[in-house]
């Protein structure tokens, strides 16, 4: 990480970290920033295997991580943006762009997908081109993914009952840990935290911007403006097409789990044909290390087998 941001900011060139599997030597890496070369979407993790490939749609974090956890003998590409251009797309145009690109790399057979976290949307899009173009879309997995739009149940005593569920949670973590994992702990709350900080500042930032626009008409230059309308129309961007499938959630059980939400995170209102959601060890990210990621392994591979047994019968 402290690389491609030196590269940014010293020679202006902004490299996504999954440009590794393409050049995993800083010589590689050297060479395709003098030659300017443009890598492919597709992300070769594991180019090879006799069984139907997974497709792992951004993701980037779990890109070495998925290869302990699906079976050798499975083909395992990663889905990647490129450049600046891709901020500006809507998510059916960056996921009629990579269906295409999937499609030329595997142009037969069933394609499996699978996206973490906020990567969700963009996969089930995704499954429903690959679906209208024609091709067999088997299990589309989801790990730890919120359907957009989907929220909370508002009212004081829903939110009064989820605060109380969520000290509890910590506190009983907490106590059961030393002193020096305490510190530790702390830490990794907020650095997970503070996406969402940040995310909120954002748009209490835009949402002032454009009320000062509108209401007091004050003059702000139009990158501002046009910065503002982005930011609070991505926040509205909440509509997802119904999916004509199934769809396998995998959700963390290390975390506060509230009773009263969707177990579903609001999948449920657009899969017509299902949602399966599976809990497994860990949290939002330990699920996919040792030793929580066994569990993850083995119920994700069951999947996938059954899935390829599904669509040889079809």
């Amino acid at each position: 990480m402290r690389l491609f941001s030196q590269i940014d900011r010293e020679l202006h060139v902004r490299l996504p970290i999954s440009l590794l599997f393409d050049a995993p030597t800083v010589r590689d890496l050297a060479r395709m920033v003098r030659k300017g070369v443009s890598p492919s979407v597709i992300v070769p993790i594991r180019p090879y295997g006799r069984l139907a490939p997974l497709f792992l749609i951004q993701s980037y974090l779990l890109y070495y991580a998925i290869l302990e956890i699906v079976e050798m003998d499975r083909p395992v590409y990663g889905v990647r943006e490129l450049g600046d251009e891709w901020e500006t797309m809507s998510v059916e145009d960056q996921a009629s762009w990579f269906a295409q690109e999937i499609l030329a790399v595997c142009p037969d057979g069933p394609l499996f997908l699978a996206g973490w976290c906020a990567a969700g949307s963009l996969t089930v899009e995704i499954a429903h081109q690959l679906r209208d173009a024609g091709r067999d879309v088997g299990l589309v997995a989801l790990f730890d993914a919120e359907r957009p739009g989907f929220t909370l149940p508002g009212g004081l005593i829903p939110w009064a009952s989820r605060q109380s569920q969520r000290v509890r949670f910590h506190l009983n973590r907490f106590r059961a840990i030393s002193w020096k994992e305490r510190i530790f702990y702390i830490l990794d709350a907020f650095v997970r935290n503070w996406d969402r900080v940040v995310g909120i500042c954002h748009t209490v930032y835009s949402r002032i911007l454009l009320w000062r626009q509108e209401r007091l008409k004050i003059s702000l230059s139009a990158a501002s403006v046009d910065n503002a309308y982005a930011g609070v129309s991505a926040i509205k961007e909440n509509s997802v097409r119904p999916y004509p499938g199934k769809l396998t959630l995998f959700r963390a059980a290390d975390v506060p789990n509230f009773s009263e939400i969707d177990a579903t995170l609001g999948w449920a209102a657009i899969a017509q044909g299902g949602v399966k959601v599976d809990f497994v060890p860990g949290d939002h990210v330990s699920m996919f290390m040792k030793p929580y990621s066994l569990s993850l392994a083995t119920r994700l591979q069951q999947e996938l087998r059954e899935s390829e047994t599904d669509n040889i019968k079809i």
